[in-house]
């Protein structure tokens, strides 16, 4: 059996068959262990084709009033309830049994805030403004909003809009 099973990591207690299934539905384990976990960061916007920057692993959001363990397929950042309370409206559920996810125009304006352009890994040209839909800009206007951005452009030196 050595190399059949294979663990979430850490101390989750959480083990895949890989008999069963060669490709383990992480996100599940990581909800059923952490119900308050949430993609966040890059990978949102991987996902919803703005980007093709692939972070190393994908960032989680899990609540700091939870014990968090370490994982290996996911950076776990523990943020605050108040986190949660301000990215509420932003926060869309997982399809097929994955992880909730914040709306792409929300984990920008949330990186933005958190870490800065360019600080956060990604740079305004590394964005795909073509495929920022109406409803996106109307989720970003939300977004800042809610996090206290005032009416910052969502694409900063307007060159690719």
């Amino acid at each position: 059996m050595h190399g059949q099973v294979v663990g979430l990591g850490g101390q989750s207690g959480i083990y895949a068959n890989l008999v069963a299934d060669q490709y383990p539905h992480w996100e599940l384990a990581l909800r059923m262990m952490i119900p308050t976990a949430v993609v966040i960061g890059i990978e949102v916007l991987r996902r919803a084709g703005w980007t093709t920057q692939i972070p190393y692993v994908p960032v989680v959001a899990v609540n700091a009033a939870q014990p968090v363990r370490e994982v290996d397929h996911f950076v776990l950042e523990a943020l605050p309830q108040e986190w949660y309370n301000l990215m509420r409206w932003g926060i869309q559920g997982g399809e097929a049994g994955g992880l909730p996810h914040l709306k792409p125009a929300w984990a920008l304006a949330d990186l933005i805030r958190r870490e800065g352009w360019c600080n956060c890994g990604l740079g305004p040209d590394d964005i795909y403004w073509y495929m920022v839909t109406e409803q996106d800009r109307q989720d970003w206007g939300a977004a800042c909003s809610a996090l206290h951005l005032g009416l910052a452009p969502m694409n900063p030196d307007g060159l690719h809009d």
